[in-house]
């Protein structure tokens, strides 16, 4: 499946899913109102696996029958219950499928979303330092891809320079990690960079640790 196949829902010698219109055998796009209730069931669930895997059945249904808005409805919900269990090695998926199906239909993404995506784009970027789960290559495309959309001189550009500093630092490439310290120190971070108290700490923990105490 190709991902334009995936994000439109343009499938041929299919019949459409219960509750999808569709003409002769292609399925339309568009909202499917069960799904939109099955999703509030979905966030009703008590916290756990179990809301989780509901989640994550509701976004593959919502990617067979077209449905883009309860896709990314569902991811979005699905990473604030994979945050809430500090599970962020888990964001990479979810986040790599909302950023393509926003890049796809941008009109459906609502300016909050936009910077939440963000944010949570950072989040899985992140996630490479506290778990071998998540692979270098993915955690880079990533990270080149926030990169270029905030842009070098866009308010979350701090952030980024403070995500090139702590993965070489993480790698033990401590040059590289000290370049991209001067780009991160003594700017203040972006929407998408958290509180700056936190960002204060993570650099005294660097410096700490090339023993400049």
């Amino acid at each position: 499946m190709t991902g334009r196949d995936e994000f439109t829902g343009s499938r041929t010698d299919r019949t459409a899913p219960a509750g999808v219109p569709s003409t002769g055998d292609r399925v339309t796009p568009g909202p499917v109102p069960a799904l939109a209730a099955a999703l509030a069931d979905a966030r009703d669930l008590p916290d756990g696996p179990a809301r989780q895997v509901a989640l994550e059945r509701l976004a593959e249904r919502a990617d067979a029958a077209g449905d883009v808005r309860s896709g990314m409805d569902a991811r979005f919900a699905l990473i604030e219950a994979y945050l809430l269990h500090g599970e962020r090695w888990r964001l990479v998926e979810p986040v790599r499928r909302c950023r393509a199906a926003a890049d796809h239909r941008p009109e459906l993404l609502t300016d909050a979303e936009a910077g939440l995506l963000l944010r949570y784009q950072r989040y899985a970027v992140e996630a490479l330092l506290g778990t071998p789960r998540v692979g270098l290559d993915q955690t880079r495309s990533l990270l080149h891809d926030l990169a270029h959309r905030v842009g070098a001189d866009g308010p979350d550009a701090p952030t980024v320079a403070e995500l090139h500093c702590r993965i070489a630092d993480h790698l033990g490439d401590e040059p590289t990690a000290r370049h991209w310290y001067e780009r991160w120190s003594g700017q203040a971070p972006g929407p998408a960079g958290g509180c700056p108290g936190c960002a204060s700490a993570r650099r005294a923990e660097l410096l700490a640790g090339w023993g400049e105490w």
